[in-house]
């Protein structure tokens, strides 16, 4: 193995590089982030959901307690100077757990609903839109049984992406009774997590690796078809407003409890956002805490991307950590795929600045100047020393500032980056009018 060094008769300097999965975040790409952040946020505020935060590291055995399947291969886990078995959150809901079952009846009270914006980390294969290091926006309510809590975050994170300007999406709806009926059904019940786990990967490696992955749990070549013909059914969510429309399809029957309570969960859902969804029976996600209703949420033609939002009801999540039984719902936004996805229709991140003043004679733009624009909330850059123009235009070009003030004694001049269209301002006001209804006419 080479060493990444290179060396000098007296020094020897290390290559900068990250670790695969891993990237650095460049100004206009933690701008973006941030602005969808705050729209969200806003949203999840305005369901009542309030900010919490948890350690980014747990014990291993905590974290572990719930999750089961591949989740332990993907863990980032190590013993510390201690002695101690910890490791990096792999998601925000098992360490939600922990914390309710910590506060519960102490300083938080049921029904409990957060949300809870942060950093996770997977051992995972890395690929377009998937790293090993990224953000989830989370929101979950614990404390309630109801089909309105569950349509209630179908609502939150759904008006969330609405607000952020998605609104190509579908998420699709299941419930795990039902596949966990039907295996019981068929007598593969001490499987049921396993089969559970290979069907929810239909949509992304096809039925043909599903069918060869079933077989090798010693599952029948009928019961096989079974399982993928049951799996298969797809449809938009309207057929639940009449459950007959869903158990008149299945000949071995359907765990009816499970159908009806979709159905209860539609008919809360806000109208607006009925459009959206999508009655999916392959949806069981791969977590094992689940246990009820469950979703996932793709972005039209970037289906490949993988989903960008997923949840569902963990109604024993805290049985760990408790004896009291504390059922749960909630939700996650995957933020990096999510921008990995915008950035590839073409949206462009959003710059350091509004407008790059620079003085055309090199002095110091005059302070009350740059006080008025950023009074007048414009994001202001300023050149501080004399800036000839090609340099001035690669710097507003790479921090993607729109605008370019240039201040003379004969006044200002204020050219648009894009089209390298300049006109004179006669005043300060009439300045500040034109950046911002350039802005408007320019917003991302």
């Amino acid at each position: 193995m080479e060493l990444t060094t290179t060396s000098s008769t007296s020094t020897t300097t290390t290559i900068p590089r990250v670790l695969k999965g891993f990237r650095d975040a460049l100004p206009c790409a933690e701008i973006a982030r941030e602005r969808l952040i705050a729209k969200i946020k806003k949203t999840f505020s305005l369901y009542g959901y309030a900010p919490i935060d948890t350690p980014c590291l747990e014990y291993e055995e905590i974290l572990l307690s719930k999750s089961g399947g591949e989740t332990e291969k993907q863990i980032y886990a190590f013993t510390d100077n201690g002695g101690r078995r910890i490791a990096l959150r792999f998601d925000l809901t098992v360490p939600f757990a922990r914390f309710v079952a910590e506060h519960v009846h102490k300083e938080i009270e049921l029904p409990f609903k957060r949300y809870h914006i942060g950093k996770v980390w997977r051992g995972e294969k890395s690929q377009a839109g998937r790293y090993r290091e990224f953000y989830q926006c989370d929101i979950d309510e614990v404390g309630s049984t109801s089909a309105s809590s569950d349509a209630e975050i179908i609502n939150a994170i759904a008006s969330a992406l609405l607000a952020i300007g998605v609104d190509n999406f579908k998420v699709h709806i299941s419930h795990r009774a039902l596949l966990q009926d039907l295996t019981s059904k068929l007598g593969y019940k001490d499987k049921g997590a396993d089969i559970l786990r290979i069907l929810d990967k239909m949509p992304k490696i096809g039925k043909e690796a599903v069918h060869e992955q079933l077989l090798g749990l010693s599952v029948s070549e009928d019961d096989v078809n079974d399982f993928i013909l049951f799996a298969s059914f797809k449809q938009d969510a309207s057929v639940l407003k009449d459950i007959s429309n869903i158990t008149s399809s299945f000949k071995k029957g359907i765990n009816e409890s499970a159908i009806q309570r979709l159905c209860d969960i539609y008919s809360l859902l806000n109208e607006n956002i009925k459009p959206h969804i999508v009655l999916d029976f392959s949806i069981t996600r791969g977590l094992d805490y689940y246990t009820g209703f469950v979703f996932e949420t793709f972005i039209t033609g970037s289906e490949n991307t993988g989903s960008i939002s997923s949840g569902g009801r963990y109604d024993d999540l805290t049985s760990h950590f408790t004896k009291e039984k504390i059922s749960g719902v909630g939700g996650s936004i995957g933020l990096d795929r999510l921008l990995s996805i915008i950035s590839a229709s073409g949206q462009q991140n959003m710059g350091t600045a509004d407008v790059y003043v620079v003085s055309k004679d090199g002095s110091v733009p005059d302070s009350k100047l740059i006080q008025c624009l950023r009074g007048n909330e414009i994001r202001t850059d300023v050149a501080f020393e004399s800036v000839k123009n090609n340099k001035a235009y690669r710097y507003a070009e790479l921090n993607l500032i729109p605008f370019i003030l240039f201040v003379s004694e004969s006044g200002y001049y204020l050219k648009n980056i894009a089209t390298r269209e300049e006109e004179k301002v006669e005043s300060q006001s009439d300045m500040i009018k034109k950046i911002k209804s350039q802005l408007v006419n320019n917003e991302v």
